[in-house]
């Protein structure tokens, strides 16, 4: 703080912050991370899915984000649903969660709304895949 009371920062160290979160992690990197938020959303394709916020919570990477992590529910593609609960495993979404949901009412949204809701705060280790393209900058692809 200057010595009227106004904050000085260091214009040169928040750029590099800036441009080292922006660079993708390489292939094959492990990280531990937990989920800060979770929710139901529908996709812009119609599909139901819960999205989530993860964050690095040690290691070189502490604080790294990742946002718009989706798990899609594709009843019609059983390769997209093996993923779909390979994911939920990761996070200790497991078979004994999905069959007491079965005697749940409602139907998908709801499920995944208590789905999205019991991953707030749980861990679990992501390997970056080959990073991908948005919006003409590669991101991580966790």
């Amino acid at each position: 703080m200057q010595p009227n009371g106004e904050t000085s920062v260091t214009w040169g160290k928040l750029r590099q912050g800036a441009e080292d979160a922006m660079r993708p992690l390489p292939l094959g990197t492990r990280v531990p991370v937990v989920v800060t938020d979770a929710e139901y959303k529908r996709a812009s394709t119609g599909a139901d899915m819960v999205t989530l916020k993860l964050a690095v919570f040690e290691g070189d990477h502490i604080n790294r984000k990742f946002v718009n992590v989706n798990f899609v529910l594709s009843p019609d593609n059983p390769f997209a649903m093996t993923m779909f609960f390979r994911r939920m495993d990761a996070f200790g979404i497991n078979d004994q969660v999905f069959s007491q949901l079965e005697n749940v009412g409602g139907g998908t949204e709801r499920h995944l709304t208590i789905i999205a809701d019991l991953m707030v705060q749980r861990k679990a280790w992501l390997t970056m895949g080959e990073p991908r393209e948005y919006q003409g900058t590669a991101r991580d692809n966790p």
